[in-house]
């Protein structure tokens, strides 16, 4: 059985999306900056990783390897959204499309048929997504930080790091 997110009990659903976004990409040891729940034009809450400025995942199997891991980041971020989601409302999936045009930009390139080469990329991650939000370790440390983005609405790189190394001291 999955545990349930804190929103049940009055956090911020923005909070446990974004909460969930920065966990699955330390999970890959991907650097997160911040992480926040402040509107900002289109968004109501952002998770901020920026890619290194020589990433190349179409030539260095280690870059391609990590775009792997962001799409599931964000693929993790449509799952939990799918629980936040009250019932009868269809869920925006818009990390998705977010993955799907990071992978255009990064891997197969823009213009017709792009967009279903893309798909073609993502689609296999979605079991590992849904894999990740449902483990018990993970959804602790989506808890943890859910809680306290829904207080502080905004939480840096080093505040997330802190927060999932004292999730992994209280189960030890």
């Amino acid at each position: 059985m999955t545990p349930s997110l804190s929103p049940w009990s009055g956090g911020s659903p923005t909070a446990f999306h974004e909460a969930c976004h920065a966990v699955v990409l330390r999970q890959f040891d991907i650097h997160v900056c911040l992480a926040t729940i402040v509107e900002a034009g289109r968004f109501t809450g952002r998770t901020i990783a920026p890619l290194p400025a020589d990433f190349d995942p179409k030539s260095n199997p280690q870059d391609e390897r990590e775009l792997r891991n962001r799409v599931v980041g964000y693929l993790a971020g449509d799952e939990i959204e799918r629980e936040l989601t009250p019932e009868g409302v269809e869920p925006t999936q818009e990390d998705y499309s977010c993955a799907a045009e990071l992978v255009m930009d990064l891997m197969v390139g823009r213009g017709p048929g792009q967009w279903e080469r893309a798909t073609k990329y993502i689609d296999p991650l979605r079991p590992a997504a849904a894999m990740l939000v449902t483990s018990p370790e993970i959804r602790r440390k989506i808890d943890k930080v859910g809680a306290v983005l829904s207080e502080a609405k905004v939480l840096s790189g080093d505040e997330i790091d802190d927060l999932i190394r004292a999730s992994d001291r209280q189960t030890t």
